[in-house]
C-alpha cells in the first residue's frame, strides 16, 4: 500500500491517534480459516460494545466482524442502565445473568531495553543482548535525562536515541529506525519517545518487513514523554520509525503471547482553569504512561491539562481613597474572571518613590500622580497636593563575596564556607549532604567566579548561598553574572530560596530560567510560566550574562533585567506573595542537572534600598 493511501486510510477511518482498545493486527484471524489444525483465533476488546438487544466484546482483528455471542443487557438495579455494561436502556431490563466474556490473554515482558545503557549505533547493531532488535541506519545517542512510567514504576533515563528524520528504505535497506525480529504471535511492542521539537507535534508508525505502513501512532508535542503501544498480530520482522522528523526514544520494550496488561494509576474529574491554577479535562493515566479521556481515546500528555486563565484585572475607580503626605489610600483591584480575586490595594503616602509626579497643565499647588499596581499591568492616577517626595538607594550589604579561591565547596551545612558575615555557602547533592560524585565539582576559582559543574548524568548539583537571618521585609538588588558553558534544555539556574532551605523539594519562590528556545527569564514559584525575553538576542552558551532582580519584601514581587534588557518591570512586577511564606527570604540555590548543565555566577552583589537622606 503507497503511503498516500494509507494516510487516506487513516483519515477516512478517524485513526490518526489510534487508542488501545481499537488497535489493528496485521492480519485477520488466520485468514478466517484453521491454521495448521489450531482452532481459530480472535484478537478481542477488554471494554464492551453494545446496542438496544445486548453489549459484546468485539474481535480487532484486521476485517474481521465476528462478534463474541451477544449477552443480554440486565437491570438489576431498575435504572435504566445496564449493570454490566451501562448501556442506558428505555425500560428495565431482566434479571438474566451474562454469560462469562471471552478469557483475555495477557502478553509477558520478553525484553525491556534503557537507552541510558546505549551508545550511538552503527547500521545492524544490536539493540540489547538476543532481544531481537537492532538498528536500522546509524543512530545517534546522546545524553539527555527524562522520566518514563513503565509498568507502574517511574524510571530515570539519562540517554536518548536520536531518530533524526522521518524513516527511509532503499535498495531493500531501512534507515533512520528500530528493527524488530518479532518471534512469536500476538507480540506488543513498546516505545517512549519525545517529539524532536517543541510544541510539535509528532508520530511514530509501524511498518511490516517492505517497509509497508501498518499503524501510525502520535507521541505528543515535544513537552511531554509520549508512549506508542504496537500491537502485533503475527512473528515477523517489524520497524518503528518516525513519518515526520527527528524523534527521541528513552525506552524500548517487547511483551509476547497476548494483549498487554494496561490499569490505571491515576484518575482525575475534570476541573476548569482559574486564574492562578491549570484545568485538566477528566482523564485516566495507566501504567504505561498513556492518557485516555472519557470516552477512553488515547490522548497526548499535551492534551490533558489547559492553562491557568490569568486575572483580568481592573480598577474600581469610584472606591479610590486618595492618599495624602501623612496618610495611606486605597483602591480595590478587581478580576473580572474571578471576583473571589479581588482585593484593595493600599496606595503608600504621597511621599513615596514609588508615585510619578506631574505638575504641569495642573493648577498651581497641584500635581498628577501616577502609581503602578505590582502584577496587574494597571496605574491608578488621581490629582493631589505637590509633596515632597522621598529619594532612595541602594546600599550594598554583600559585594563581590568570592574573593577567595576555593577548591572545593563544603557539603551541607556542617560544612559550609563563611563568605562574608552574616553569608554562608556549601553544597548538596540529590539533595543530602553527602560528598560529592564523580563528574560534580563546585568551587570559587581564583577570578573570582563560583564555578559548579555537573556531567553526571544521574545526580544533580545544587549550591546554597544564606544568610543566618532571613530577609522579611524591605527591598533587595541581587545583582551578578551568569555564564553558562553548553545550552542543554530549560532549567532554573539561579532560584530565591525561603527560609526551608536543606530541603531541595522546597520550590523557589522566584528564578531565572534557561529556556528552550534559548533565553533567559523569570519564573515565579517554580511553575514553570516562564515570562520570556522577546526582544533581546537570544541567550548564547558560553556568554557572559548581566542580571538584576529586584525583590520587594514588602509588596512581595520580583523584576528582572537582563544586561539592558527589562524582562519584567515594576508596571508588571510578578507577584511571590503565595510562594515566598511567611518566614522570608533566606538566599540563594544554583542548580544544576545531570549532562553538563554547569553554571557559573560572578560579581554577586546584594544591596539594600534605603532613605536617601541626601
Amino acid at each position: 500500500m503507497s503511503k498516500n493511501k494509507f494516510m487516506k486510510k487513516l483519515l477516512i477511518a478517524g485513526l490518526c491517534a489510534v487508542t488501545a482498545t481499537t488497535m489493528i493486527g496485521v492480519t485477520a484471524c488466520k485468514d478466517d480459516t484453521p491454521n495448521n489444525g489450531d482452532e481459530h483465533v480472535h484478537k478481542y476488546a477488554t471494554t464492551w460494545s453494545s446496542d438496544k438487544d445486548g453489549h459484546w466484546y468485539a474481535c480487532l482483528n484486521a476485517g474481521h466482524t465476528e462478534a463474541y455471542t451477544k449477552i443480554k443487557h440486565v437491570d438489576a438495579n431498575s435504572d435504566n442502565k445496564c449493570d454490566e455494561c451501562e448501556y442506558v436502556m428505555t425500560t428495565g431490563g431482566g434479571n438474566e445473568e451474562p454469560g462469562p466474556g471471552p478469557e483475555v490473554t495477557y502478553a509477558s515482558e520478553k525484553v525491556k531495553i534503557d537507552v541510558s545503557t546505549l551508545s550511538t549505533l552503527a547500521d545492524g547493531d544490536s539493540i540489547g543482548t538476543d532481544s531481537g532488535i537492532s538498528a536500522a541506519g546509524a543512530l545517534t545517542v546522546e545524553s539527555n535525562a527524562k522520566k518514563v512510567l513503565y509498568n507502574g514504576e517511574e524510571i530515570a533515563v539519562s540517554n536518548r536515541l536520536k531518530i533524526s528524520g522521518t524513516g527511509k528504505f532503499e535498495n531493500g535497506k531501512a534507515s533512520n529506525s528500530i528493527k524488530f525480529d518479532i518471534a512469536k504471535d500476538n507480540s506488543v511492542i513498546i516505545v517512549y519517545a519525545y517529539s524532536g521539537s517543541s510544541g510539535e507535534v509528532r508520530s511514530l508508525a509501524l511498518k511490516d518487513s517492505e517497509f509497508a505502513d501498518i499503524e501510525a501512532q502520535e507521541i505528543g508535542n515535544g513537552n511531554f514523554m509520549g508512549t506508542a503501544i504496537f500491537e502485533v498480530a503475527t512473528a515477523g520482522t517489524y520497524y518503528v520509525t518516525s513519518i515526520n522528523k527527528g524523534i527521541n526514544l528513552y525506552y524500548i520494550a517487547v511483551w509476547e503471547g497476548g494483549k498487554l496488561e494496561e490499569t490505571a494509576v491515576e484518575t482525575k474529574a475534570a476541573a476548569d482553569a482559574t486564574c492562578t491554577t491549570p484545568g485538566n479535562i477528566a482523564y485516566t493515566k495507566t501504567n504505561f504512561g498513556r492518557f485516555k479521556d472519557s470516552s477512553g481515546k488515547i490522548i497526548g500528555e499535551h492534551e490533558v491539562s489547559s492553562p491557568a486563565r490569568n486575572h483580568a484585572y481592573e480598577l474600581n475607580n469610584t472606591t479610590l481613597v486618595v492618599p495624602t503626605k501623612e496618610t495611606e489610600g486605597s483602591i480595590k483591584v478587581l478580576c473580572n474572571n474571578d471576583h473571589a480575586h479581588d482585593y484593595v490595594f493600599e496606595l503608600p503616602v504621597l511621599t513615596d518613590a514609588g508615585y510619578v509626579q506631574v505638575t504641569e497643565g495642573q493648577e498651581a499647588g497641584k500635581a498628577l500622580y501616577g502609581y503602578s499596581i505590582p502584577g496587574t499591568g494597571l496605574t491608578v492616577s488621581f490629582v493631589a497636593d505637590v509633596v515632597t517626595q522621598a529619594q532612595y538607594k541602594f546600599v550594598n550589604i554583600y559585594e563581590n563575596v568570592f574573593n577567595t579561591a576555593i577548591s572545593s565547596v563544603g557539603y551541607g551545612v556542617d560544612n559550609a564556607h563563611t563568605l562574608a558575615e552574616g553569608l554562608k555557602m556549601y553544597g548538596l547533592i540529590n539533595g543530602s549532604a553527602t560528598e560529592y560524585s564523580t563528574g560534580i565539582t563546585q568551587e570559587v576559582t581564583a577570578a573570582g567566579r563560583l564555578e559548579v559543574k555537573d556531567t553526571n548524568s544521574t545526580d544533580t548539583a545544587y549550591n546554597y548561598i544564606v544568610f543566618d537571618q532571613a530577609k522579611t521585609s524591605g527591598v533587595y538588588k541581587i545583582s551578578g553574572t551568569l555564564h553558562m558553558p553548553t545550552q542543554n534544555g530549560s532549567w532554573s539556574i539561579f532560584q530565591l530560596i525561603g527560609s526551608n532551605v536543606q530541603s531541595v523539594g522546597d520550590p523557589a519562590f522566584a528564578a531565572i530560567r534557561s529556556q528552550g528556545d534559548k533565553k533567559l527569564g523569570i519564573t515565579a514559584a517554580n511553575t514553570n510560566s516562564d515570562v520570556t525575553l522577546t526582544t533581546a538576542a537570544p541567550y548564547t552558551a558560553g556568554t557572559d550574562y548581566t542580571f538584576e532582580i529586584v525583590l520587594n519584601l514588602d509588596s512581595k514581587t520580583v523584576t528582572l533585567k537582563i544586561g539592558e534588557e527589562v524582562v519584567v518591570s515594576d508596571a508588571n512586577a510578578i507577584s511571590v506573595a503565595t510562594s515566598l511564606g511567611e518566614n522570608g527570604w533566606q538566599g540563594i540555590r544554583l542548580q544544576t542537572a545531570g549532562g553538563s548543565r554547569n553554571v557559573f555566577l560572578s560579581g554577586l552583589t546584594i544591596a539594600e534600598r534605603v532613605v536617601d537622606e541626601g
